[in-house]
């Protein structure tokens, strides 16, 4: 996996506008993506609410400001992470369909500059450019709402971009910076699943089996020292993961809802859920 910016070597210095683009360049050209995308989607800042999934989020949020816990005083298929985070930003501003849209506009404006990010390591930066506009033309316009499928899917790109950053960029680079990493990772990959429940499972699956098998495949020889660097990787990046999950089921477990959590997003999900959505 590409690393955020190449290193320079002694012939061929990174410098702004060269070659090797620096962080600086690439934080100056996200953030333009990020603002053009927030002055673009505006228009969509004034639409009504567009599905029940966000009066779903902004029902449950309400309710947890209220002083109630999910699962043990609602009901709910979603994964904590839309409610909560909604609440947050209800607590900020104020509980009213403005807020919701604000949520929205700032999640489309987000998730527009990851993908440039993403896009950026494997194209330049212009074309890079196409891959935000995608979104913002064609996705965003489908579906300009609330939805745990767009937390989802921010907290998914930041795993990806996280696992990237743990790739050092020069021999002999901070064990301790990758393993820091590799927990953050970690922990956006188990978030994404506190959001949406399978996308959150291929986070955890597809990172953790990426890093076992990179190193054991980008070298000839001495593959078993590599097969044990790759376990060790997905040894941090799982611990992050597991650490995330556990606050997380330690918090409804003091609540006395964390029989009432499996229940509703493990259980009803392989029982239900179908009958649930025809009705």
């Amino acid at each position: 996996m590409p690393s955020m910016s190449s290193p320079p070597s002694a012939s061929s210095p990174a410098a702004p506008g060269g070659h090797f683009p620096n962080h600086r360049r690439i934080f100056l050209e996200t953030s333009a993506v990020v603002v053009a995308s927030l002055v673009l989607l505006i228009p969509y800042y004034h639409l009504p609410l567009s599905e029940a999934d966000e009066g779903i989020i902004a029902t449950g949020a309400e309710r947890i400001l209220r002083g109630q816990i999910p699962y043990r005083d609602f009901f709910s298929e979603l994964g904590p992470a839309s409610f909560y985070l909604q609440a947050v930003i209800f607590k900020l501003g104020a509980i009213n369909v403005t807020a919701l849209r604000l949520t929205a506009w700032l999640l489309g404006g987000a998730i527009s500059g990851l993908i440039y990010l993403l896009a950026r390591k494997v194209m330049g930066g212009f074309r890079a450019s196409f891959a935000a506009s995608i979104f913002l033309l064609i996705c965003y316009p489908s579906a300009y709402r609330v939805s745990h499928h767009w937390w989802a899917n921010l907290f998914l790109m930041l795993t990806v971009l996280s696992l990237d950053a743990s790739f050092p960029p020069a021999p002999g680079a901070s064990n301790s910076r990758r393993r820091g990493w590799l927990l953050l990772a970690g922990f956006l990959a188990a978030t994404t699943l506190l959001s949406m429940q399978s996308k959150g499972f291929w986070a955890i699956v597809m990172g953790s089996a990426f890093l076992i098998i990179e190193p054991y495949l980008s070298e000839s020889e001495n593959r078993g020292e590599h097969l044990k660097l790759g376990l060790r990787q997905a040894a941090w990046f799982l611990t992050g993961s597991a650490a995330t999950i556990a606050t997380v089921a330690g918090y409804f477990a003091f609540h006395g809802a964390l029989g009432a959590w499996v229940d509703d997003n493990v259980v009803f999900l392989f029982t239900n859920y179908r009958t649930y959505l025809d009705v």
